[in-house]
Order: structure tokens, then C-alpha cells, then sequence
């Protein structure tokens, strides 16, 4: 049995059940019904019944043509394919905060603070890490950022447009293009997008902090 669209498995039941329910002769008052007329009569209706729930299910296919849509990976692919094979499991991103995507943490790298609420309820203390976060973006000096970073623990920084967007943070974009190593030229954005290892930028080892 076929259900249609908004048929659940109990009208695909309730299809087989009037299918073969009636097996004895029905008698109401002076008059009987014998059971195959019935179930000649129900397998009839059968069609019609189907076709009204198959056209039912219009309303569900116009709620799935305006549901909104939502990019995961999206032009992250690249990005986060290069941050598996070329990092350690365990390293540590810098990355903006309030992005719930980032290509870090779809690349399964820890983040030194990502979506804020999660954060939060996971016993983080978010306000603080927002300050060393916008302290490190917009440090005038490289020893200023690597001092931030090597505190605490952070191995790569990631600067691109959710750093930039959103008006979070000032960024001195010149520092990190001019003074860091530049891991790698990523993803399909050209340089939108750039990974910035603190180890070999900064002089000194980092990971596990």
C-alpha cells in the first residue's frame, strides 16, 4: 500500500483494514448486507479515497516550495577540507563569535569561542573571551597579538568575512597580512579568506593551552 503525502502509517493501515475488514454478512434492522457486496462496495471507494488524500498533500508540498533555506558548508567546502588534512585535531581557532557555522568547527577544531549561547550554557565565560578576541583583531603590534594568543592557547587565527562583517570588532588586517605566516591561500573566496599559524609566527609553540 502507497500512502500519499500526508498519509501516515495509520491511514495506510485503516487502507488495508477497509481493504478486508468485513467477513461476515452485516443486518441492520430488516435488512442485510452481505459481506462481499461490502467489501465490493469499500474496494470501490478505495480510489477515490487515495486520490483525495494524494491532492491533500498540495498544502504540504507549497509549505516545503517556501520553507527557507540554509547553507551549511556552503563556499566553506575548501576551507574546511585544507583545516582537516593540514591541523592538528586538537588545535585551537580564532575566529569571530556569533557565527554558528564556522569553517573551523565544521572542520571539527576547537574554537576559542563560537556561538555565544552554547558557550554561555556550557559554563564558558563569554564576555571576558570577547574582549581578548576583539583585543587580538585590532592589536597594534605583533607582540601585542602573539602575547594574547600564545596566552591562551591559540594555534591558528582565521580572518575572513565573518570577522570582518558585522561590526564587531575593529581589525588591523595590516598586522596579520604584514607581520604572520599565512598558513595558506583558502577556499574558493581567493583572499576573502586566510589562516594565520601562531607557532611559526610567533616563535613558540602553542597547542594544548
Amino acid at each position: 500500500i502507497i500512502s500519499a503525502p500526508t498519509a501516515s502509517g495509520e491511514d495506510a493501515y485503516a487502507f488495508v483494514r477497509l481493504w478486508d475488514v468485513v467477513r461476515k454478512d452485516v443486518r441492520i434492522g430488516s435488512v442485510k448486507f452481505d459481506a462481499r457486496d461490502i467489501r465490493l462496495a469499500a474496494r470501490l471507494a478505495m480510489p477515490a479515497i487515495f486520490v483525495v488524500l494524494v491532492l491533500s498533500g498540495v498544502v504540504d508540498f507549497m509549505t516545503i516550495k517556501n520553507d527557507g533555506k540554509y547553507l551549511v558548508f556552503g563556499d566553506k567546502t575548501q576551507t574546511i577540507e585544507w583545516i582537516d588534512r593540514n591541523t592538528p585535531g586538537d588545535s585551537m581557532f580564532l575566529t569571530a563569535y556569533g557565527d554558528l557555522y564556522t569553517a573551523p568547527a565544521l572542520a571539527g577544531r576547537r574554537l576559542f569561542l563560537g556561538y555565544e549561547p552554547w558557550a554561555g550554557s556550557a559554563g564558558y565565560e563569554v564576555a571576558p573571551r570577547k574582549l581578548i578576541i576583539a583585543s587580538i583583531y585590532g592589536a597594534q603590534s605583533k607582540t601585542d597579538a602573539c602575547r594574547l594568543l600564545t596566552e591562551n592557547g591559540i594555534d591558528y587565527v582565521h580572518l575572513g568575512p565573518p570577522e570582518r562583517g558585522g561590526n564587531r570588532f575593529p581589525i588591523n588586517e595590516g598586522l596579520f597580512s604584514g607581520q604572520f605566516a599565512r598558513a595558506t591561500p583558502v577556499d574558493g573566496q581567493g583572499d576573502q579568506v586566510a589562516i594565520y599559524d601562531v607557532p611559526k609566527s610567533c616563535g613558540a609553540s602553542v597547542s594544548g593551552g
